[in-house]
């Protein structure tokens, strides 16, 4: 084959090479060569796609080209940034390479013309001297005797400074001449104001404070004996013959509950529901319902007598939670609640601060001459030991409804002893809740006569006393 057909032979056998679906042969030469096509060794579409290939191919090689071109102008910019630095950084040196070999070359020259006088034929070396005749520098000797330097040199005359002087300072300065200008555009504008004259003031006699006379509330309440067993007078229990029921730790009613102090003041009777539970005796708990009545005993000490429906005295915490109506009909002093945490049987009292909490609704009715108290809070200070203390807290509402000579709350002492007066804590009587006088001739909260002892160690807050009634205090 000729050199054309060669080439085209090995030009289409390369772009077979490329296409998988193609292969050559030299029919397919001959058939290119008649044609120049290659519909008839493969589809139309695979030749197409081949072309577009091809194209691709091609279009991407220039595309690499030109970026490696690209890629190639940035390292060699940044290599000859980097060789100026190091150029403008150090001295460089370059050295040929030619600069690498030496030559060299020598010769003898021989010539005294004349012949070799020996040694002390030359003239001696002379030093330069001045001619002192000159104004001028002049200068003779230096190259063995036959030099001499002309006029032409001139030495400076020597001069002495004389740096110290006097010199007085001329002050003559003409004075700065201004002149003040006004303001600029003029004052602002404003309105004038006439300030008027002060009249005198008349001070009046001031209105006289009125005062009155505090209620002369002559009752005062008292303490009872208690026990500490734990039961109630409604299934017959061997308790304080003073009260009804007592020694629970919580209490609670279904409804109000009503308690009524009969006018022969030895009986008690009630209607309701009322819940008491014991955390120490549990098979103590009881319910009263629908009705109840107790009868104390009618001769001896009073203190001995019915004076209290509830009682709480045994070293522990208690609650008491519920409604509540307490009517007194006789001649002597009725409570509802007496709090006593002595801890009577016990080895030092009571052995740490004990609690009782009222929680619930409490009405106190008087309806007679007897005294009524909803609360005592009656103090044990004789014991063997400084934790002990005792703290009462209403935390519901006690309201003294109708009647006179009602107190809601009482504080009094029944025993006392140095060591119990001064333990760690006070005691302590506090109305975190509320209590309303209704009633008149009445107190919120009260000091009451048990024993007479020296000290009564109580700390009291009163909280929230709202006064309604005629003739009532809030504290006495």
């Amino acid at each position: 084959m000729s050199n054309n057909l060669q080439k085209l032979a090995k030009d289409l056998r390369a772009f077979a090479k490329r296409c998988k679906d193609i292969k050559y042969t030299r029919a397919l030469l001959f058939v290119f060569l008649l044609t120049g096509l290659l519909s008839m060794a493969a589809p139309a579409d695979n030749v197409e796609t081949a072309r577009k290939d091809l194209n691709t191919s091609i279009t991407d090689m220039k595309k690499l080209f030109k970026e490696a071109k690209q890629e190639n102008n940035k390292l060699m910019k940044g290599s000859n940034l980097e060789l100026i630095q190091l150029m403008e950084q150090g001295d460089q040196v370059v050295k040929t390479p030619w600069l690498s070999w030496q030559y060299g070359m020598n010769y003898f020259y021989n010539s005294w013309t004349g012949t070799y006088k020996g040694r002390g034929d030359k003239t001696p070396n002379q030093k330069y001297e001045r001619f002192s005749s000159s104004k001028f520098a002049a200068y003779s000797g230096g190259k063995y005797g036959t030099t001499d330097l002309n006029s032409k040199v001139i030495e400076p005359i020597s001069a002495v400074p004389v740096d110290a002087a006097v010199k007085p300072k001329d002050i003559d300065k003409t004075p700065p001449t201004f002149t003040v200008a006004g303001a600029d555009g003029g004052f602002p504008s404003f309105e004038t104001r006439t300030v008027p004259s002060i009249s005198r003031i008349d001070i009046s006699t001031p209105a006289a404070i009125s005062t009155f006379t505090p209620p002369a509330l002559g009752f005062v309440g008292s303490g009872f004996w208690q026990g500490n067993n734990i039961g109630t007078r409604f299934n017959g229990g061997g308790i304080s013959a003073s009260v009804y029921i007592e020694n629970y730790t919580n209490y609670d009613t279904d409804g109000i509950f009503r308690i009524t102090m009969e006018a022969n003041d030895e009986t008690v009777n009630w209607t309701g529901k009322m819940t008491a539970t014991s955390t120490e005796d549990p098979t103590k708990n009881i319910t009263m319902s629908p009705s109840g009545t107790y009868t104390g005993p009618t001769s001896g000490a009073i203190q001995g007598r019915l004076n209290a429906f509830i009682n709480e005295l045994r070293d522990h915490d208690a609650t008491i939670g519920g409604s509540y109506i307490f009517e007194n009909k006789g001649t002597r002093q009725k409570t509802f609640l007496s709090h006593n945490p002595a801890g009577v049987n016990t080895t030092d009292g009571m052995t740490t601060g004990r609690t009782a909490t009222f929680t619930g609704n409490l009405n106190l009715i008087s309806s007679s001459s007897g005294l009524t108290v909803g609360v005592e809070h009656q103090l044990w200070d004789k014991q063997n030991n400084y934790n002990g203390y005792s703290v009462f807290n209403n935390n519901g509402i006690i309201t003294l409804s109708s009647g006179d000579e009602i107190v809601g709350i009482m504080i009094d002492s029944e025993n006392y002893n140095l060591q119990g007066a001064q333990k760690k804590n006070n005691n302590q009587t506090k109305n975190t809740g509320k209590i309303i006088i209704n009633s008149t001739e009445s107190i919120g909260m009260d000091f009451g006569f048990y024993g007479d002892y020296p000290y009564l160690p109580v700390d009291v807050t009163l909280g929230d006393i709202e006064v309604n009634g005629t003739k009532t205090m809030d504290l006495e």
